[in-house]
């Protein structure tokens, strides 16, 4: 074997990707100036044929003979339009051992066939038939059906994968497989670069896995998922830019001066224009807010959101009535410890509005809730510690009344003063679904949840409030008794309450005296 028969076999061996000839092929075509590029892979008996055809300009015989068929040798040098100015692109089509390769080309008047066989050795012949541009056709013998219809399927996924931004329309077995260049993230920033068609996308992300890639003219250079090395893991990317050059293997991308300053231009617009539209977009309530939330929680647990000033004054939060929060407003309010955060509009976020904190609506495990997290520091829910009390309406406490005023006068026989109502818990969690009542010193306040169901002590001068609950079966019992007997049913209520205070089993005798004394109007 010759030193360059041994580089030659060196170099398509290196090939990643067996398949990515087809990619070579297609780029070559776009190189050539064609629009529009069909893509094939097609069995015959046991023969599998790989065929790329254009429209572009094609070759003549000094083109063929001077630069496709000479190692290293390509017509691109120099010309920073192309891609493939190594000139080993063609020579990919070997990767996959085939029989023979085929290249039917026309240029001006010239019209040429080139057989080529595995071992690089080729054969010149006029074509006659007519032709635009050029034809490569890769012939493979494959004696397994299963590895064959492989070889197809593998073929398509191959082309989408490598060329579905390109700048031509490239279809597969007669389909077009172009897709936007577009960048799946809830904010995406656009920055023109000079060539025209080349740009930077650069999105902001939450996931872990979220997509990167690097494109010339369309077709892919090299893509992946995850943080990129040297870049905010938020950021995800996709650069399309005519300055970049993949490796000889057509496995990575060189690490020159041209993609150190598209890097430096992706980090730019990532801790920039990138934050500046998600705020934007927080701001001007986007359906996908929430997505937005979550993926903005990483910067500002690195204080991006509040530096510079300009960006702490930024509205993008929520109160429960839908209002407008500023960064500056919630960092305020948690430092004063006044800061509430509730599930959404409630009795409440009412309730807590009334004693003076700022109420945040932030759903748990939602982006909203990661965000606060991230800029007010973690704070549980306002549901998971209180609870606040809705009042029943007119009618529903008119109704009550018998019963409201027995269970008031029962608790004043045991020195307890009660303004007693019924009504609705709000709690979220069901975890007072059972409960018959709750106190409090002003029920128009939250209620904290470790003395929900406690009776205080009370005076004359200084009473509490229970409410008894609608949503209790106990309390509708209660009622329907209380059409009959008020004095039986306040007892039994009152007792029950006093059982979840701990306290109804030493005040049972009182109880039951003064319950039976009312019934018999007075009598001992």
């Amino acid at each position: 074997m010759t030193l360059v028969e041994d580089a030659f076999r060196t170099v398509v061996e290196q090939f990643k990707d067996p398949l990515a000839f087809l990619r070579e092929l297609v780029q070559n075509s776009l190189d050539a100036g064609s629009t529009v590029i069909d893509v094939e892979v097609r069995t015959d008996g046991e023969l599998v044929t790989f065929e790329v055809q254009d429209s572009g300009e094609g070759m003549d015989r000094a083109i063929i003979e001077g630069r496709l068929l000479r190692m290293f040798a390509s017509d691109k040098e120099g010309d920073a339009t192309k891609i493939g100015k190594f000139g080993i692109g063609f020579k990919s089509v070997f990767a996959i051992h085939p029989e023979s390769v085929i290249v039917d080309t026309a240029r001006g008047a010239e019209r040429w066939r080139v057989l080529i066989a595995p071992n690089g050795s080729w054969q010149l012949f006029t074509l006659d038939e007519p032709l635009e541009g050029t034809r490569v056709r890769v012939l493979k013998r494959e004696p397994d059906a299963a590895k064959r219809e492989r070889w197809v399927s593998e073929g398509r996924a191959t082309v989408r994968r490598w060329c579905r931004y390109a700048d031509a329309e490239i279809r597969f077995a007669g389909t077009t497989i172009h897709e936007p260049f577009a960048l799946d993230a809830p904010v995406t920033v656009r920055l023109p670069l000079a060539a025209p068609k080349d740009e930077l996308l650069v999105g902001l992300t939450a996931a872990s896995d979220a997509p990167w890639g690097f494109y010339n003219k369309g077709l892919t250079l090299l893509e992946g998922t995850g943080a990129f090395p040297g870049l905010p893991p938020w950021a995800c990317f996709r650069a399309r830019d005519g300055a970049l050059e993949h490796t000889l293997t057509r496995d990575n991308v060189i690490r020159d001066d041209a993609f150190h300053r598209t890097m430096a231009r992706i980090e730019e617009a990532a801790r920039g224009p990138l934050l500046e539209a998600a705020l934007s977009a927080l701001e001007g309530g986007d359906p996908g807010r929430d997505d937005v939330a979550r993926a903005l929680a990483r910067p500002a647990a690195d204080g991006l959101l509040t530096k510079p000033a300009a960006r702490a004054r930024r509205a993008i939060l929520r109160d429960a009535r839908g209002r407008t929060v500023r960064t500056t407003d919630a960092i305020e309010a948690a430092r004063r410890n006044t800061l509430a955060r509730v599930v959404g509009p409630s009795p409440l976020a009412l309730a807590a509005e009334r004693a003076g904190h700022l109420v945040l609506c932030t759903p748990p495990l939602s982006g909203v809730d990661a965000l606060a997290d991230a800029l007010c520091g973690p704070r549980d829910v306002l549901h998971l510690s209180h609870v606040a009390v809705e009042p029943a309406t007119d009618k529903e406490q008119w109704q009550a009344a018998p019963l409201t005023q027995a269970v008031a006068a029962m608790f004043a026989k045991l020195d307890r003063h009660l303004d007693v109502v019924v009504g609705r818990v709000d709690d979220p969690t069901g975890a007072l679904r059972d409960a018959p009542a709750i106190v409090a010193r002003d029920l128009s306040m939250p209620v904290p949840r470790s003395i929900a169901t406690t009776v205080p002590p009370t005076s004359k001068r200084k009473k509490a409030a229970l409410t008894l609950l609608l949503t209790s079966d106990a309390v509708q019992c209660a009622l329907r008794l209380a059409e009959k007997d008020a004095w039986l049913a306040a007892f039994l209520l009152v007792r029950l309450v006093l059982a979840g205070d701990g306290d109804g089993d030493t005040e049972a005798a009182p109880l039951a005296a003064e319950a039976w004394r009312r019934r018999c109007g007075g009598a001992p």
